[in-house]
């Protein structure tokens, strides 16, 4: 009875080892805060939200994001500009009307771990932001 007991917690032990190891590292990208293209929301239903302005209407499915923390001291390699990576990507088009894929911009970027980079009084902090797709 008791070799059962120690061969089960050494299977689980091994296959919890296996599953750990198989979890993937998301890679980074950092974008800066365009005040002018992104919309926070910091009321008591939407605290931290944060949509683009090229986002569609909540009834088709809108993308956006949402603060969960606040970094400092962070050093990024490169910053880029969140409204010139939509608007050049496969799920932008100026010549339709509804020029953003939401749901696909979502898929892309749901894979990344996301910072927008913003400035105050000359001190840079980093919003830790998931993306999120929502349809309503």
């Amino acid at each position: 009875m008791k070799k059962r007991t120690v061969c089960k917690v050494l299977l689980t032990l091994l296959f919890a080892s296996m599953l750990k190891a198989q979890e993937e590292k998301k890679d980074t990208l950092y974008f800066n805060y365009d005040k002018d293209y992104l919309k926070a929301y910091n009321n008591e239903y939407e605290q931290g939200t944060i949509y683009l302005k090229d986002s569609s209407d909540v009834g088709q499915g809108t993308f956006f994001f949402q603060a969960t923390d606040t970094l400092f001291h962070l050093n990024p390699k490169k910053v880029l500009c969140l409204k010139e990576f939509v608007r050049s990507s496969k799920f932008y088009n100026k010549h339709k009307t509804k020029k953003l894929d939401d749901y696909r911009l979502w898929e892309y970027l749901n894979r990344y771990q996301i910072f927008l980079v913003k400035e105050n009084e000359n001190k840079k902090y980093y919003l830790d932001v998931f993306a999120y797709f929502v349809i309503e």
